[in-house]
């Protein structure tokens, strides 16, 4: 489980930077611009949708992981493993 929302997390991150990027780039203000090779969603309002969308994924992901975090005791004995409670 741990991996999978880890690679989760990781993709939703790219996803956000990248469209973050579009969303820098669509702003009058600045000179600095990003490679439209780097960049996600073609204008302002693609790069918002898939902004919000990343955001999203990464909510429910950490929803999902927290659920199950809690369904099958991993916090439980993860925090005691870290507040010394482990036997060596």
């Amino acid at each position: 489980m741990g991996r999978t929302v880890h690679w989760i997390n990781a993709v939703a991150i790219v996803l956000m930077i990248m469209s973050g990027w579009q969303i820098y780039n669509a702003s009058p203000l600045f000179g600095f611009k990003f490679s439209s090779n780097i960049t996600l969603g073609g204008w302002l309002g693609g790069a918002l949708l898939w902004h919000f969308a990343a955001m999203w994924l990464l909510m429910v992901n950490g929803l999902v992981y927290l659920t199950l975090g809690l369904a099958t005791g991993a916090s439980a004995r993860s925090s005691s493993d870290h507040a010394g409670g482990r036997d060596r």
